[in-house]
C-alpha cells in the first residue's frame, strides 16, 4: 500500500523535507497570541465601565479563545468583570485592513454586594490581524448591551 515512499529518491525526500521545513517555519512567525489593553462597558438596568486587561490565543486557524479582567465602576460600587470568550475571524490571515469576526461566551460581575453571570454574544472588527499589534472594536450583548474597544500587542 504505501511502498511507493520506499522508492523515493534523495532528491524527492530531500524537496519534501524543505516543504516541510520552509511550512512549520512559515506557520511559526504568524503571531498566534496576544495581550489586549481595553475598556469595556454594559449598559441595561445596570450598567458597567472600566478598563481593563486581556490574553488571547489562536486556537487554530479561524478560532480564538481569550480571557479578560476588567475592574470598574458597576452601578457606582467597585466591581470586577471577568469574560471567556471564543471568537471566530472571517478573515484571519489579513496583515493590513479590517477583519471582522463573531464570538460568544461568558461573562461574570462581581461587585460588593452581588455576583452575576452573563452569556456573552458579540460582533468585532480588528485591525490586521496577522501584524505584531492593532486595534479592535466590538459591539454585543451580555449583561445588556455591551462595547469594547481597545489595542492588541501579538507575540
Amino acid at each position: 500500500m504505501f511502498s511507493w515512499i520506499t522508492r523515493l529518491s534523495f532528491r524527492e525526500w530531500s524537496v519534501a523535507l524543505l516543504c516541510v521545513l520552509t511550512t512549520t517555519e512559515a506557520r511559526a512567525q504568524i503571531p498566534n497570541t496576544f495581550w489586549q489593553i481595553h475598556a469595556l462597558g454594559t449598559s441595561a438596568n445596570s450598567q458597567f465601565a472600566g478598563v481593563g486587561v486581556g490574553f488571547g490565543r489562536s486556537a487554530g486557524g479561524r478560532l480564538t479563545y481569550q480571557v479578560s479582567l476588567t475592574p470598574g465602576l458597576a452601578d457606582r460600587t467597585l466591581a470586577v468583570r471577568s469574560e471567556g470568550i471564543l471568537t471566530f475571524s472571517l478573515d484571519p490571515a489579513r496583515r493590513e485592513g479590517v477583519s471582522p469576526y463573531g464570538g460568544g461566551g461568558i461573562a461574570v460581575l462581581l461587585a460588593r454586594r452581588s455576583t452575576d453571570a452573563f452569556l456573552v454574544v458579540l460582533l468585532g472588527l480588528e485591525s490586521a490581524p496577522r501584524a505584531r499589534s492593532g486595534w479592535f472594536a466590538e459591539i454585543g450583548l451580555g449583561g445588556g448591551v455591551r462595547g469594547s474597544i481597545g489595542w492588541r500587542l501579538r507575540i
